[in-house]
């Protein structure tokens, strides 16, 4: 048996574990993608939907959501969820995450987002309410371990934002070693000492309850997706998605999309064609601008391929040879093999994850030992050429048990997420990536060290394509890249500005930067411009709470589109940041 086929009998063995319950660190997790309330961590707490909750749409339009329609004052005639009580008090550390889409209340006293115990003798949650004792309409948001209603144990108070109406907010409540930490969008808004103190065995979605679990309301008008309870702190980076500065997204392609299109590659229709059905074709595509990939990303992209053709009919589904999701050092020209070698071939200081549609073995002129003509496959030879052949030192992963990609028109998805952790995995569907799990995970896979990176951390991304005697037309139809965030220059907490009091607009630029900032000591405020090779190229010196970049030489002349860090020094404290030229 070929060592590829035994790594992929590997990872679908991995696989099916993995289908089961990924994240061992969940206790439960709704992300109602399904239309119910199950929990999908595997730990059993399913929900009850009541009153009929409506599902809509998700975050960023994906998977599904609950819409909640509150009822009168004190009543449990409005839509919610029941969820099962969660022992809390067991748990050294846990977190909350949900994301909540709120319209308004029936009735200004407020109303919870996720609730377990009793208002008036320990409760744990996110309710929007009232202050006690005032009750004069204005609403808080109010995080809490085991807090009461009468204040004897308060509740984290954060004055509720009108901008948070009718928006999908992300909140997260974060608990280790007797201190909670409240978090909106990402962004740390307090913290608090405080016991786990729950009392009864009242939980749900959209309500509430209190004096001993006799009074009860389902006040809330608005939505409630993907809640997620975790039996450890998570760090600040996981606690909801974010992207770097250069990240992008492309729904549709046109010659503005600063897309390199090299050999037969072209963009038609608001797609990009990599290659037409014809034989012995290849194609390439780059996103413009090197983006960094030593810190992990997220990139999901759909493509379709259609007109297969294969006179020697040697494949069930006839056409050749798929596409490439590819990082490259190499050359924003960069162009690979036609035939098996899908574009990539050949291509050194490349890292591929290959869609493969055709079987190049010894029944045929080009042999690269695939395990069949519908697979997936990793490549990476370093700095060197790659190479597609799966018995070659190249080939990290393949797996040969996917679903067919047919020549026919249909849309297929895919997802491909590398982290810190140095895990690479991989999403593939004919539905939009959702909650759906990976079909193939990697452990180890350390980029940074196997490429030759700008500044260890910024290369080129695209797709590659290629056909031989057998053809198909291959289209890249959208394509979002999300990098995660990194620093040229890592400043310690205590070191740093608060990013609340420095604002820089716009971003991306086209001729001037504005940098706003609080400087009410009229300190010596210091701004330096790098490029992406590290050089200074630009520092500028204020007493002012503004400072004006005009990103052009003395000459006039504009410099070159593309990414630019910059820091501000006021006193001791620095920030770091990067800023995009257009």
């Amino acid at each position: 048996m070929r060592r590829g086929v035994i790594i992929s009998i590997l990872f679908v063995l991995a696989c099916l574990k993995l289908s089961a319950q990924y994240d061992t660190s969940l206790i439960a997790w709704w992300h109602f993608d399904d239309g119910t309330a199950k929990d999908h961590s595997g730990n059993g707490y399913d929900g009850l939907l009541v009153n009929n909750p409506k599902l809509i749409p998700g975050v960023d339009d994906k998977g599904f959501a609950f819409e909640f329609k509150g009822s009168g004052v004190n009543t449990d005639e409005g839509s919610h969820i029941i969820l099962p009580m969660i022992d809390f008090k067991k748990y050294n550390e846990f977190t909350i995450t949900l994301w909540v889409k709120y319209y308004g209340l029936t009735h200004n006293g407020g109303e919870a987002f996720i609730w377990f115990g009793d208002h008036d003798r320990g409760w744990l949650g996110l309710i929007n309410h009232v202050r006690y004792p005032y009750y004069d309409g204005i609403l808080y948001l109010q995080f809490a371990v085991g807090a009461k209603l009468d204040y004897s144990i308060s509740p984290i108070n954060i004055l509720f934002d009108s901008k948070f109406v009718n928006e999908w907010v992300h909140y997260a409540m974060v608990y280790k070693n007797g201190t909670l930490k409240a978090y909106i969008n990402g962004k740390k808004i307090d913290s608090i000492s405080q016991s786990v103190n729950v009392v009864g065995s009242n939980a749900g979605l959209a309500r509430h309850w209190w004096g001993n679990g006799g009074g009860t309301s389902t006040r809330f008008n608005g939505a409630i997706d993907d809640v997620k309870i975790y039996k450890r702190a998570l760090n600040y980076d996981e606690i909801v998605e974010k992207c770097d500065e250069t990240a992008f997204e492309f729904k549709k392609f046109d010659s503005n999309s600063n897309i390199i299109l090299n050999g037969n590659s072209s963009i038609i229709d608001s797609t990009i064609v990599l290659t037409d059905s014809q034989k012995w074709k290849n194609g390439s595509s780059w996103y413009k601008f090197k983006v960094p990939v030593k810190k992990g990303f997220q990139t999901e992209f759909s493509f379709r391929l259609s007109n297969g053709e294969d006179k020697y009919v040697y494949e069930k589904y006839p056409g050749a040879d798929g596409i490439c999701f590819v990082i490259q050092n190499h050359s924003s020209k960069a162009l690979g093999s036609v035939g098996g070698g899908i574009g990539f071939k050949n291509i050194p200081n490349s890292f591929v994850v290959e869609f493969d549609t055709y079987k190049n073995t010894d029944d045929n002129s080009e042999n690269y030992n695939d395990p069949n003509e519908n697979h997936i496959g990793i490549f990476c030879k370093g700095i060197y050429p790659n190479n597609c052949d799966h018995n070659d030192k190249s080939c990290l992963a393949t797996l040969d048990s996917i679903i067919p990609i047919i020549p026919d028109g249909r849309v297929y998805y895919a997802k491909i997420e590398y982290n810190p952790k140095k895990e690479l995995l991989v999403y593939f569907d004919t539905l939009i990536i959702s909650n759906q799990s990976p079909i193939l995970f990697l452990k180890d896979i350390d980029i940074s060290s196997m490429l030759n990176l700008e500044l260890g951390e910024y290369s080129w991304v695209g797709f590659t394509s290629s056909t031989g005697n057998a053809h198909e037309k291959h289209e890249i139809l959208n394509w979002n890249f999300c990098p995660n965030p990194s620093d040229v220059i890592l400043s310690t907490e205590d070191n740093e500005i608060n990013s609340e009091e420095l604002l820089v607009i716009p971003n991306p630029i086209s001729n001037f930067a504005t940098f706003k900032f609080n400087n009410s000591d009229n300190e010596l405020i210091e701004l330096k411009i790098f490029n992406m090779l590290g050089c200074e190229i630009k520092t500028l010196r204020e007493r002012n709470n503004i400072i004006i970049w005009n990103c052009s030489d003395s000459n006039g002349i504009k410099v070159l589109n593309g990414l630019y860090f910059f820091t501000i020094k006021i006193g001791n404290h620095i920030k770091s940041g990067k800023i995009i030229v257009e």
